[in-house]
């Protein structure tokens, strides 16, 4: 339709000739992203509005026939209804692809019947002709369901209902041209309506009642098929198209190739509703399989392999040929699948609202004798999708920490049960309900712990308080009892050792081992913050003698570039970040240790590692480079993520990005992303957590760059504050 304008190939080529900087994929999704955007733009201000201007020109023409007529009158007139004839055309085109008529090859000039099949269902609701049904107490109302040139109309059978059914057919009749088949079209009724209402509601539509022999596409209309002989149709089906091919006329190959495309695609609806019976499934398998080796009632061979290793994957030395009862399996369990994401499909919504009654579909055990065959084979699927069923955890997720499968690492995903005797539970830092507020803050060994460390602090006064908020006030420098930043920073570090160390004593008591005293656990913690407070302080001491010129604090009035990389190895990665000046000059550098299924989430972890450990520098804007060409684009593409692992990555990423327009990410070669390549590799072998002193790493390392000594209690005041 938008070809039908001439501004629409300069629109095109304008948005498309824009210069993009990056790899040739990446450029190709800019440029299609921004053609998207000038064509939605187009059509706003130029194009669309077919029905206004359409009025407009209605005006106009009239206006002018109105007046005396002349040349040029006549001239303008010729022109106004030359338009008003594209505007036409154009309407027609728009509701032929809303209408999504693919059947139909031309369209009549007049747009009525395009109107019919995208609105009179409305119609008829809005305008009360006849009421839908439901299943159940709660589930939406259903009054109608098309498929391809089908047609299904439910309702009850009072006199309304009917005469409205009675109508919209004949309606349709009327505004299409094309009469409904009385031949095709018959009328089932539910177990408990009367003789004689159904025969007086098929006397007033004039269609014949449903009996058991009427099928739709191929399976029985009226009930479902559950035994071996409401197969036999499709048995025979498969026999007769194989047995059409003489298969000593044709090799291997060529039957394998039949037995894939024809043989095996036959029985697919059949088998994608409910479970058919093994017998049903054995004997299709056998034809199969006779046709394959060439084998007859009278004349066999010997079968050089099983007809299971010939169905097991190419990868695994078969020749990918389906068994029929594990395609039944598979395609059944996809509708099991549907349920269990709660899909916004119309058919999950009506077994939700009847079966399930707002319990979660791998929560509900119990199957009522009188569900449908459907629900029955849905249900017998359950077992298939548990053995793959892991849980994303996001911010919205409701996982069960002890009942659901969530960790990827462990059979079957599931933690181990969190069992404990009430003599341990009196004296560990667990409670009834594990909270990481009792286990951090209220449990009396913590009690204890953070009382009689040289902080002194009461854990009374953080009775109400969640973690996040009590961990606000230890990261908060403006408290008075941090009289300076030295103070406020050896604090943070005593906090986090003691942290680790009830967490550690609370996962040995977990798993029976030995605990240490509170003694024990404040003078492990205390060495470790000391230890680390040295470190620092040494740092501090070798980088104060700076030399002359040298710039003592980042350059907050201009942006940052950030290269990220990460070194992946059988299940554990570990992703380092280099921050650059404008100068391109090493700032500061740091590593961090995490578990990965393979080397792109590492390098989306790597990503994702810098994000977080900049959010909140005030700079007008940063460059997030990275060597991953499959990680940039999973970043900076708007549509589907490749593979479900990466989701919960790529959304934390995209969520830094939203709200800071002045970042960005971009890839780059290997070659020029070395340095933080070296530094990934280093920490890797030497399980470096945190930040990297780099006077102390050799040149090798560093590539021979420069790099500018900082303060580092002056680099974290103008990065944080």
């Amino acid at each position: 339709m938008w070809t039908r304008d001439t501004s629409c190939k300069s629109t095109i080529s304008d948005a498309w000739s824009k210069n993009v900087r990056g790899s040739p994929s990446f450029s190709l999704h800019s440029k299609l992203k921004s053609t998207r955007f000038a064509l939605r733009s187009w059509n706003r201000t130029k194009f669309g509005h077919c029905q206004r201007n359409i009025s407009l020109l209605h005006d106009l023409i009239s206006s002018i026939q109105s007046r005396e007529p002349t040349i040029e009158n006549r001239h303008m007139e010729e022109a106004l209804v030359g338009d008003l004839n594209e505007l036409l055309m154009r309407e027609e085109v728009m509701w032929r692809q809303r209408a999504k008529q693919k059947w139909l090859k031309k369209g009549d000039a007049n747009t009525r019947f395009f109107h019919l099949s995208t609105i009179i269902h409305r119609r008829a609701e809005a305008s009360n002709v006849f009421h839908g049904i439901k299943i159940s107490r709660g589930s939406p109302s259903i009054s109608h369901v098309m498929y391809a040139d089908d047609l299904l109309i439910f309702g009850k059978t009072n006199d309304h209902n009917v005469d409205g059914i009675a109508e919209v057919i004949s309606v349709y009749e009327q505004w299409s041209g094309q009469l409904v088949s009385t031949e095709k079209t018959v009328v089932h009724f539910s177990k408990k309506v009367s003789r004689n209402v159904r025969h007086s509601v098929c006397g007033k539509l004039g269609f014949q009642e449903c009996n058991h022999k009427i099928k739709h596409l191929g399976l029985p209309f009226c009930k479902p098929a559950t035994r071996c002989r409401d197969f036999s149709e499709l048995i025979e089906r498969v026999e007769k198209k194989l047995s059409s091919w003489k298969a000593k006329c044709l090799a291997h190959a060529g039957r394998n190739v039949l037995v894939k495309s024809v043989a095996q695609s036959l029985p697919v609806y059949f088998i994608s509703l409910y479970n058919i019976p093994r017998l049903v499934c054995d004997r299709i398998d056998k034809i199969m399989r006779n046709f394959w080796w060439g084998d007859k009632d009278e004349n066999t061979h010997i079968h050089l392999r099983s007809w299971d290793f010939i169905c097991s994957p190419k990868e695994f030395g078969g020749l990918g040929l389906r068994r029929t009862r594990d395609m039944n399996i598979s395609m059944v369990s996809k509708l099991a699948w549907k349920m269990c994401e709660d899909r916004p499909i119309l058919w999950v919504n009506l077994l939700k609202a009847k079966y399930l009654r707002g319990v979660h579909f791998m929560d509900q055990n119990e199957t009522p004798r009188t569900s449908s065959k459907i629900w029955k084979s849905i249900m017998a699927s359950k077992v298939s999708i548990r053995k793959g069923l892991l849980f994303s955890i996001s911010t919205q997720s409701c996982t069960r920490t002890w009942e659901d499968p969530w960790i990827l690492t462990i059979p079957d995903f599931t933690p181990p049960s969190n069992h404990l005797t009430e003599d341990l539970k009196a004296q560990t830092y667990l409670a009834e309900f594990e909270s990481d507020e009792h286990i951090f803050l209220h449990c009396p060994r913590s009690r204890n712990a953070w009382w009689n460390s040289k902080w002194g602090l009461r854990m009374d006064h953080f009775e109400g308080y969640s973690m996040f908020e009590s961990i606000d006030f230890v990261m908060d420098r403006k408290n008075p009892m941090f009289i300076s930043f030295e103070v406020h920073l050896e604090f943070l570090q005593f906090t986090a050792c003691l942290l680790n160390r009830i967490w550690l004593n609370r996962n040995s008591l977990l798993h029976g081992e030995q605990i240490e005293s509170v003694e024990s656990l404040i003078n492990h913690a205390q060495a470790t913050a000391d230890d680390h407070y040295q470190a620092q302080r040494s740092k501090l001491t070798n980088l104060g003698n700076s030399p002359p010129g040298t710039r003592t604090s980042l350059p907050s009035e201009f942006g940052l570039r950030v290269n990220v990389d990460a070194a992946f190895k059988e299940g554990s990665c570990c992703v380092s970040r280099v921050v650059r000046n404008e100068e391109n000059g090493l700032l500061f550098a740091a590593s961090r240790s995490y578990s990965a299924i393979d080397s792109k989430e590492a390098e989306l972890l790597a990503i994702r590692f810098a994000c977080s450990s900049l959010e909140n520098a005030h700079f007008s804007s940063i460059i997030f480079e990275s060597d991953c060409m499959g990680a940039v684009e999973e970043v900076n593409n708007n549509g589907e993520i490749s593979f479900w692992i990466y989701e919960n990555l790529v959304r934390d990423i995209k969520s830094f990005f939203g709200y800071k327009p002045g970042w960005s990410l971009c890839f780059i070669r290997r070659e020029l992303n070395v340095v933080a390549h070296n530094l990934c590799q280093w920490g890797f072998c030497r399980k470096w957590e945190g930040p990297i002193p780099l006077d102390l790493l050799n040149e090798d390392i560093l590539c021979n760059e420069v790099h500018i000594p900082l303060n580092s209690i002056s680099f974290f005041s103008d990065l944080y504050n």
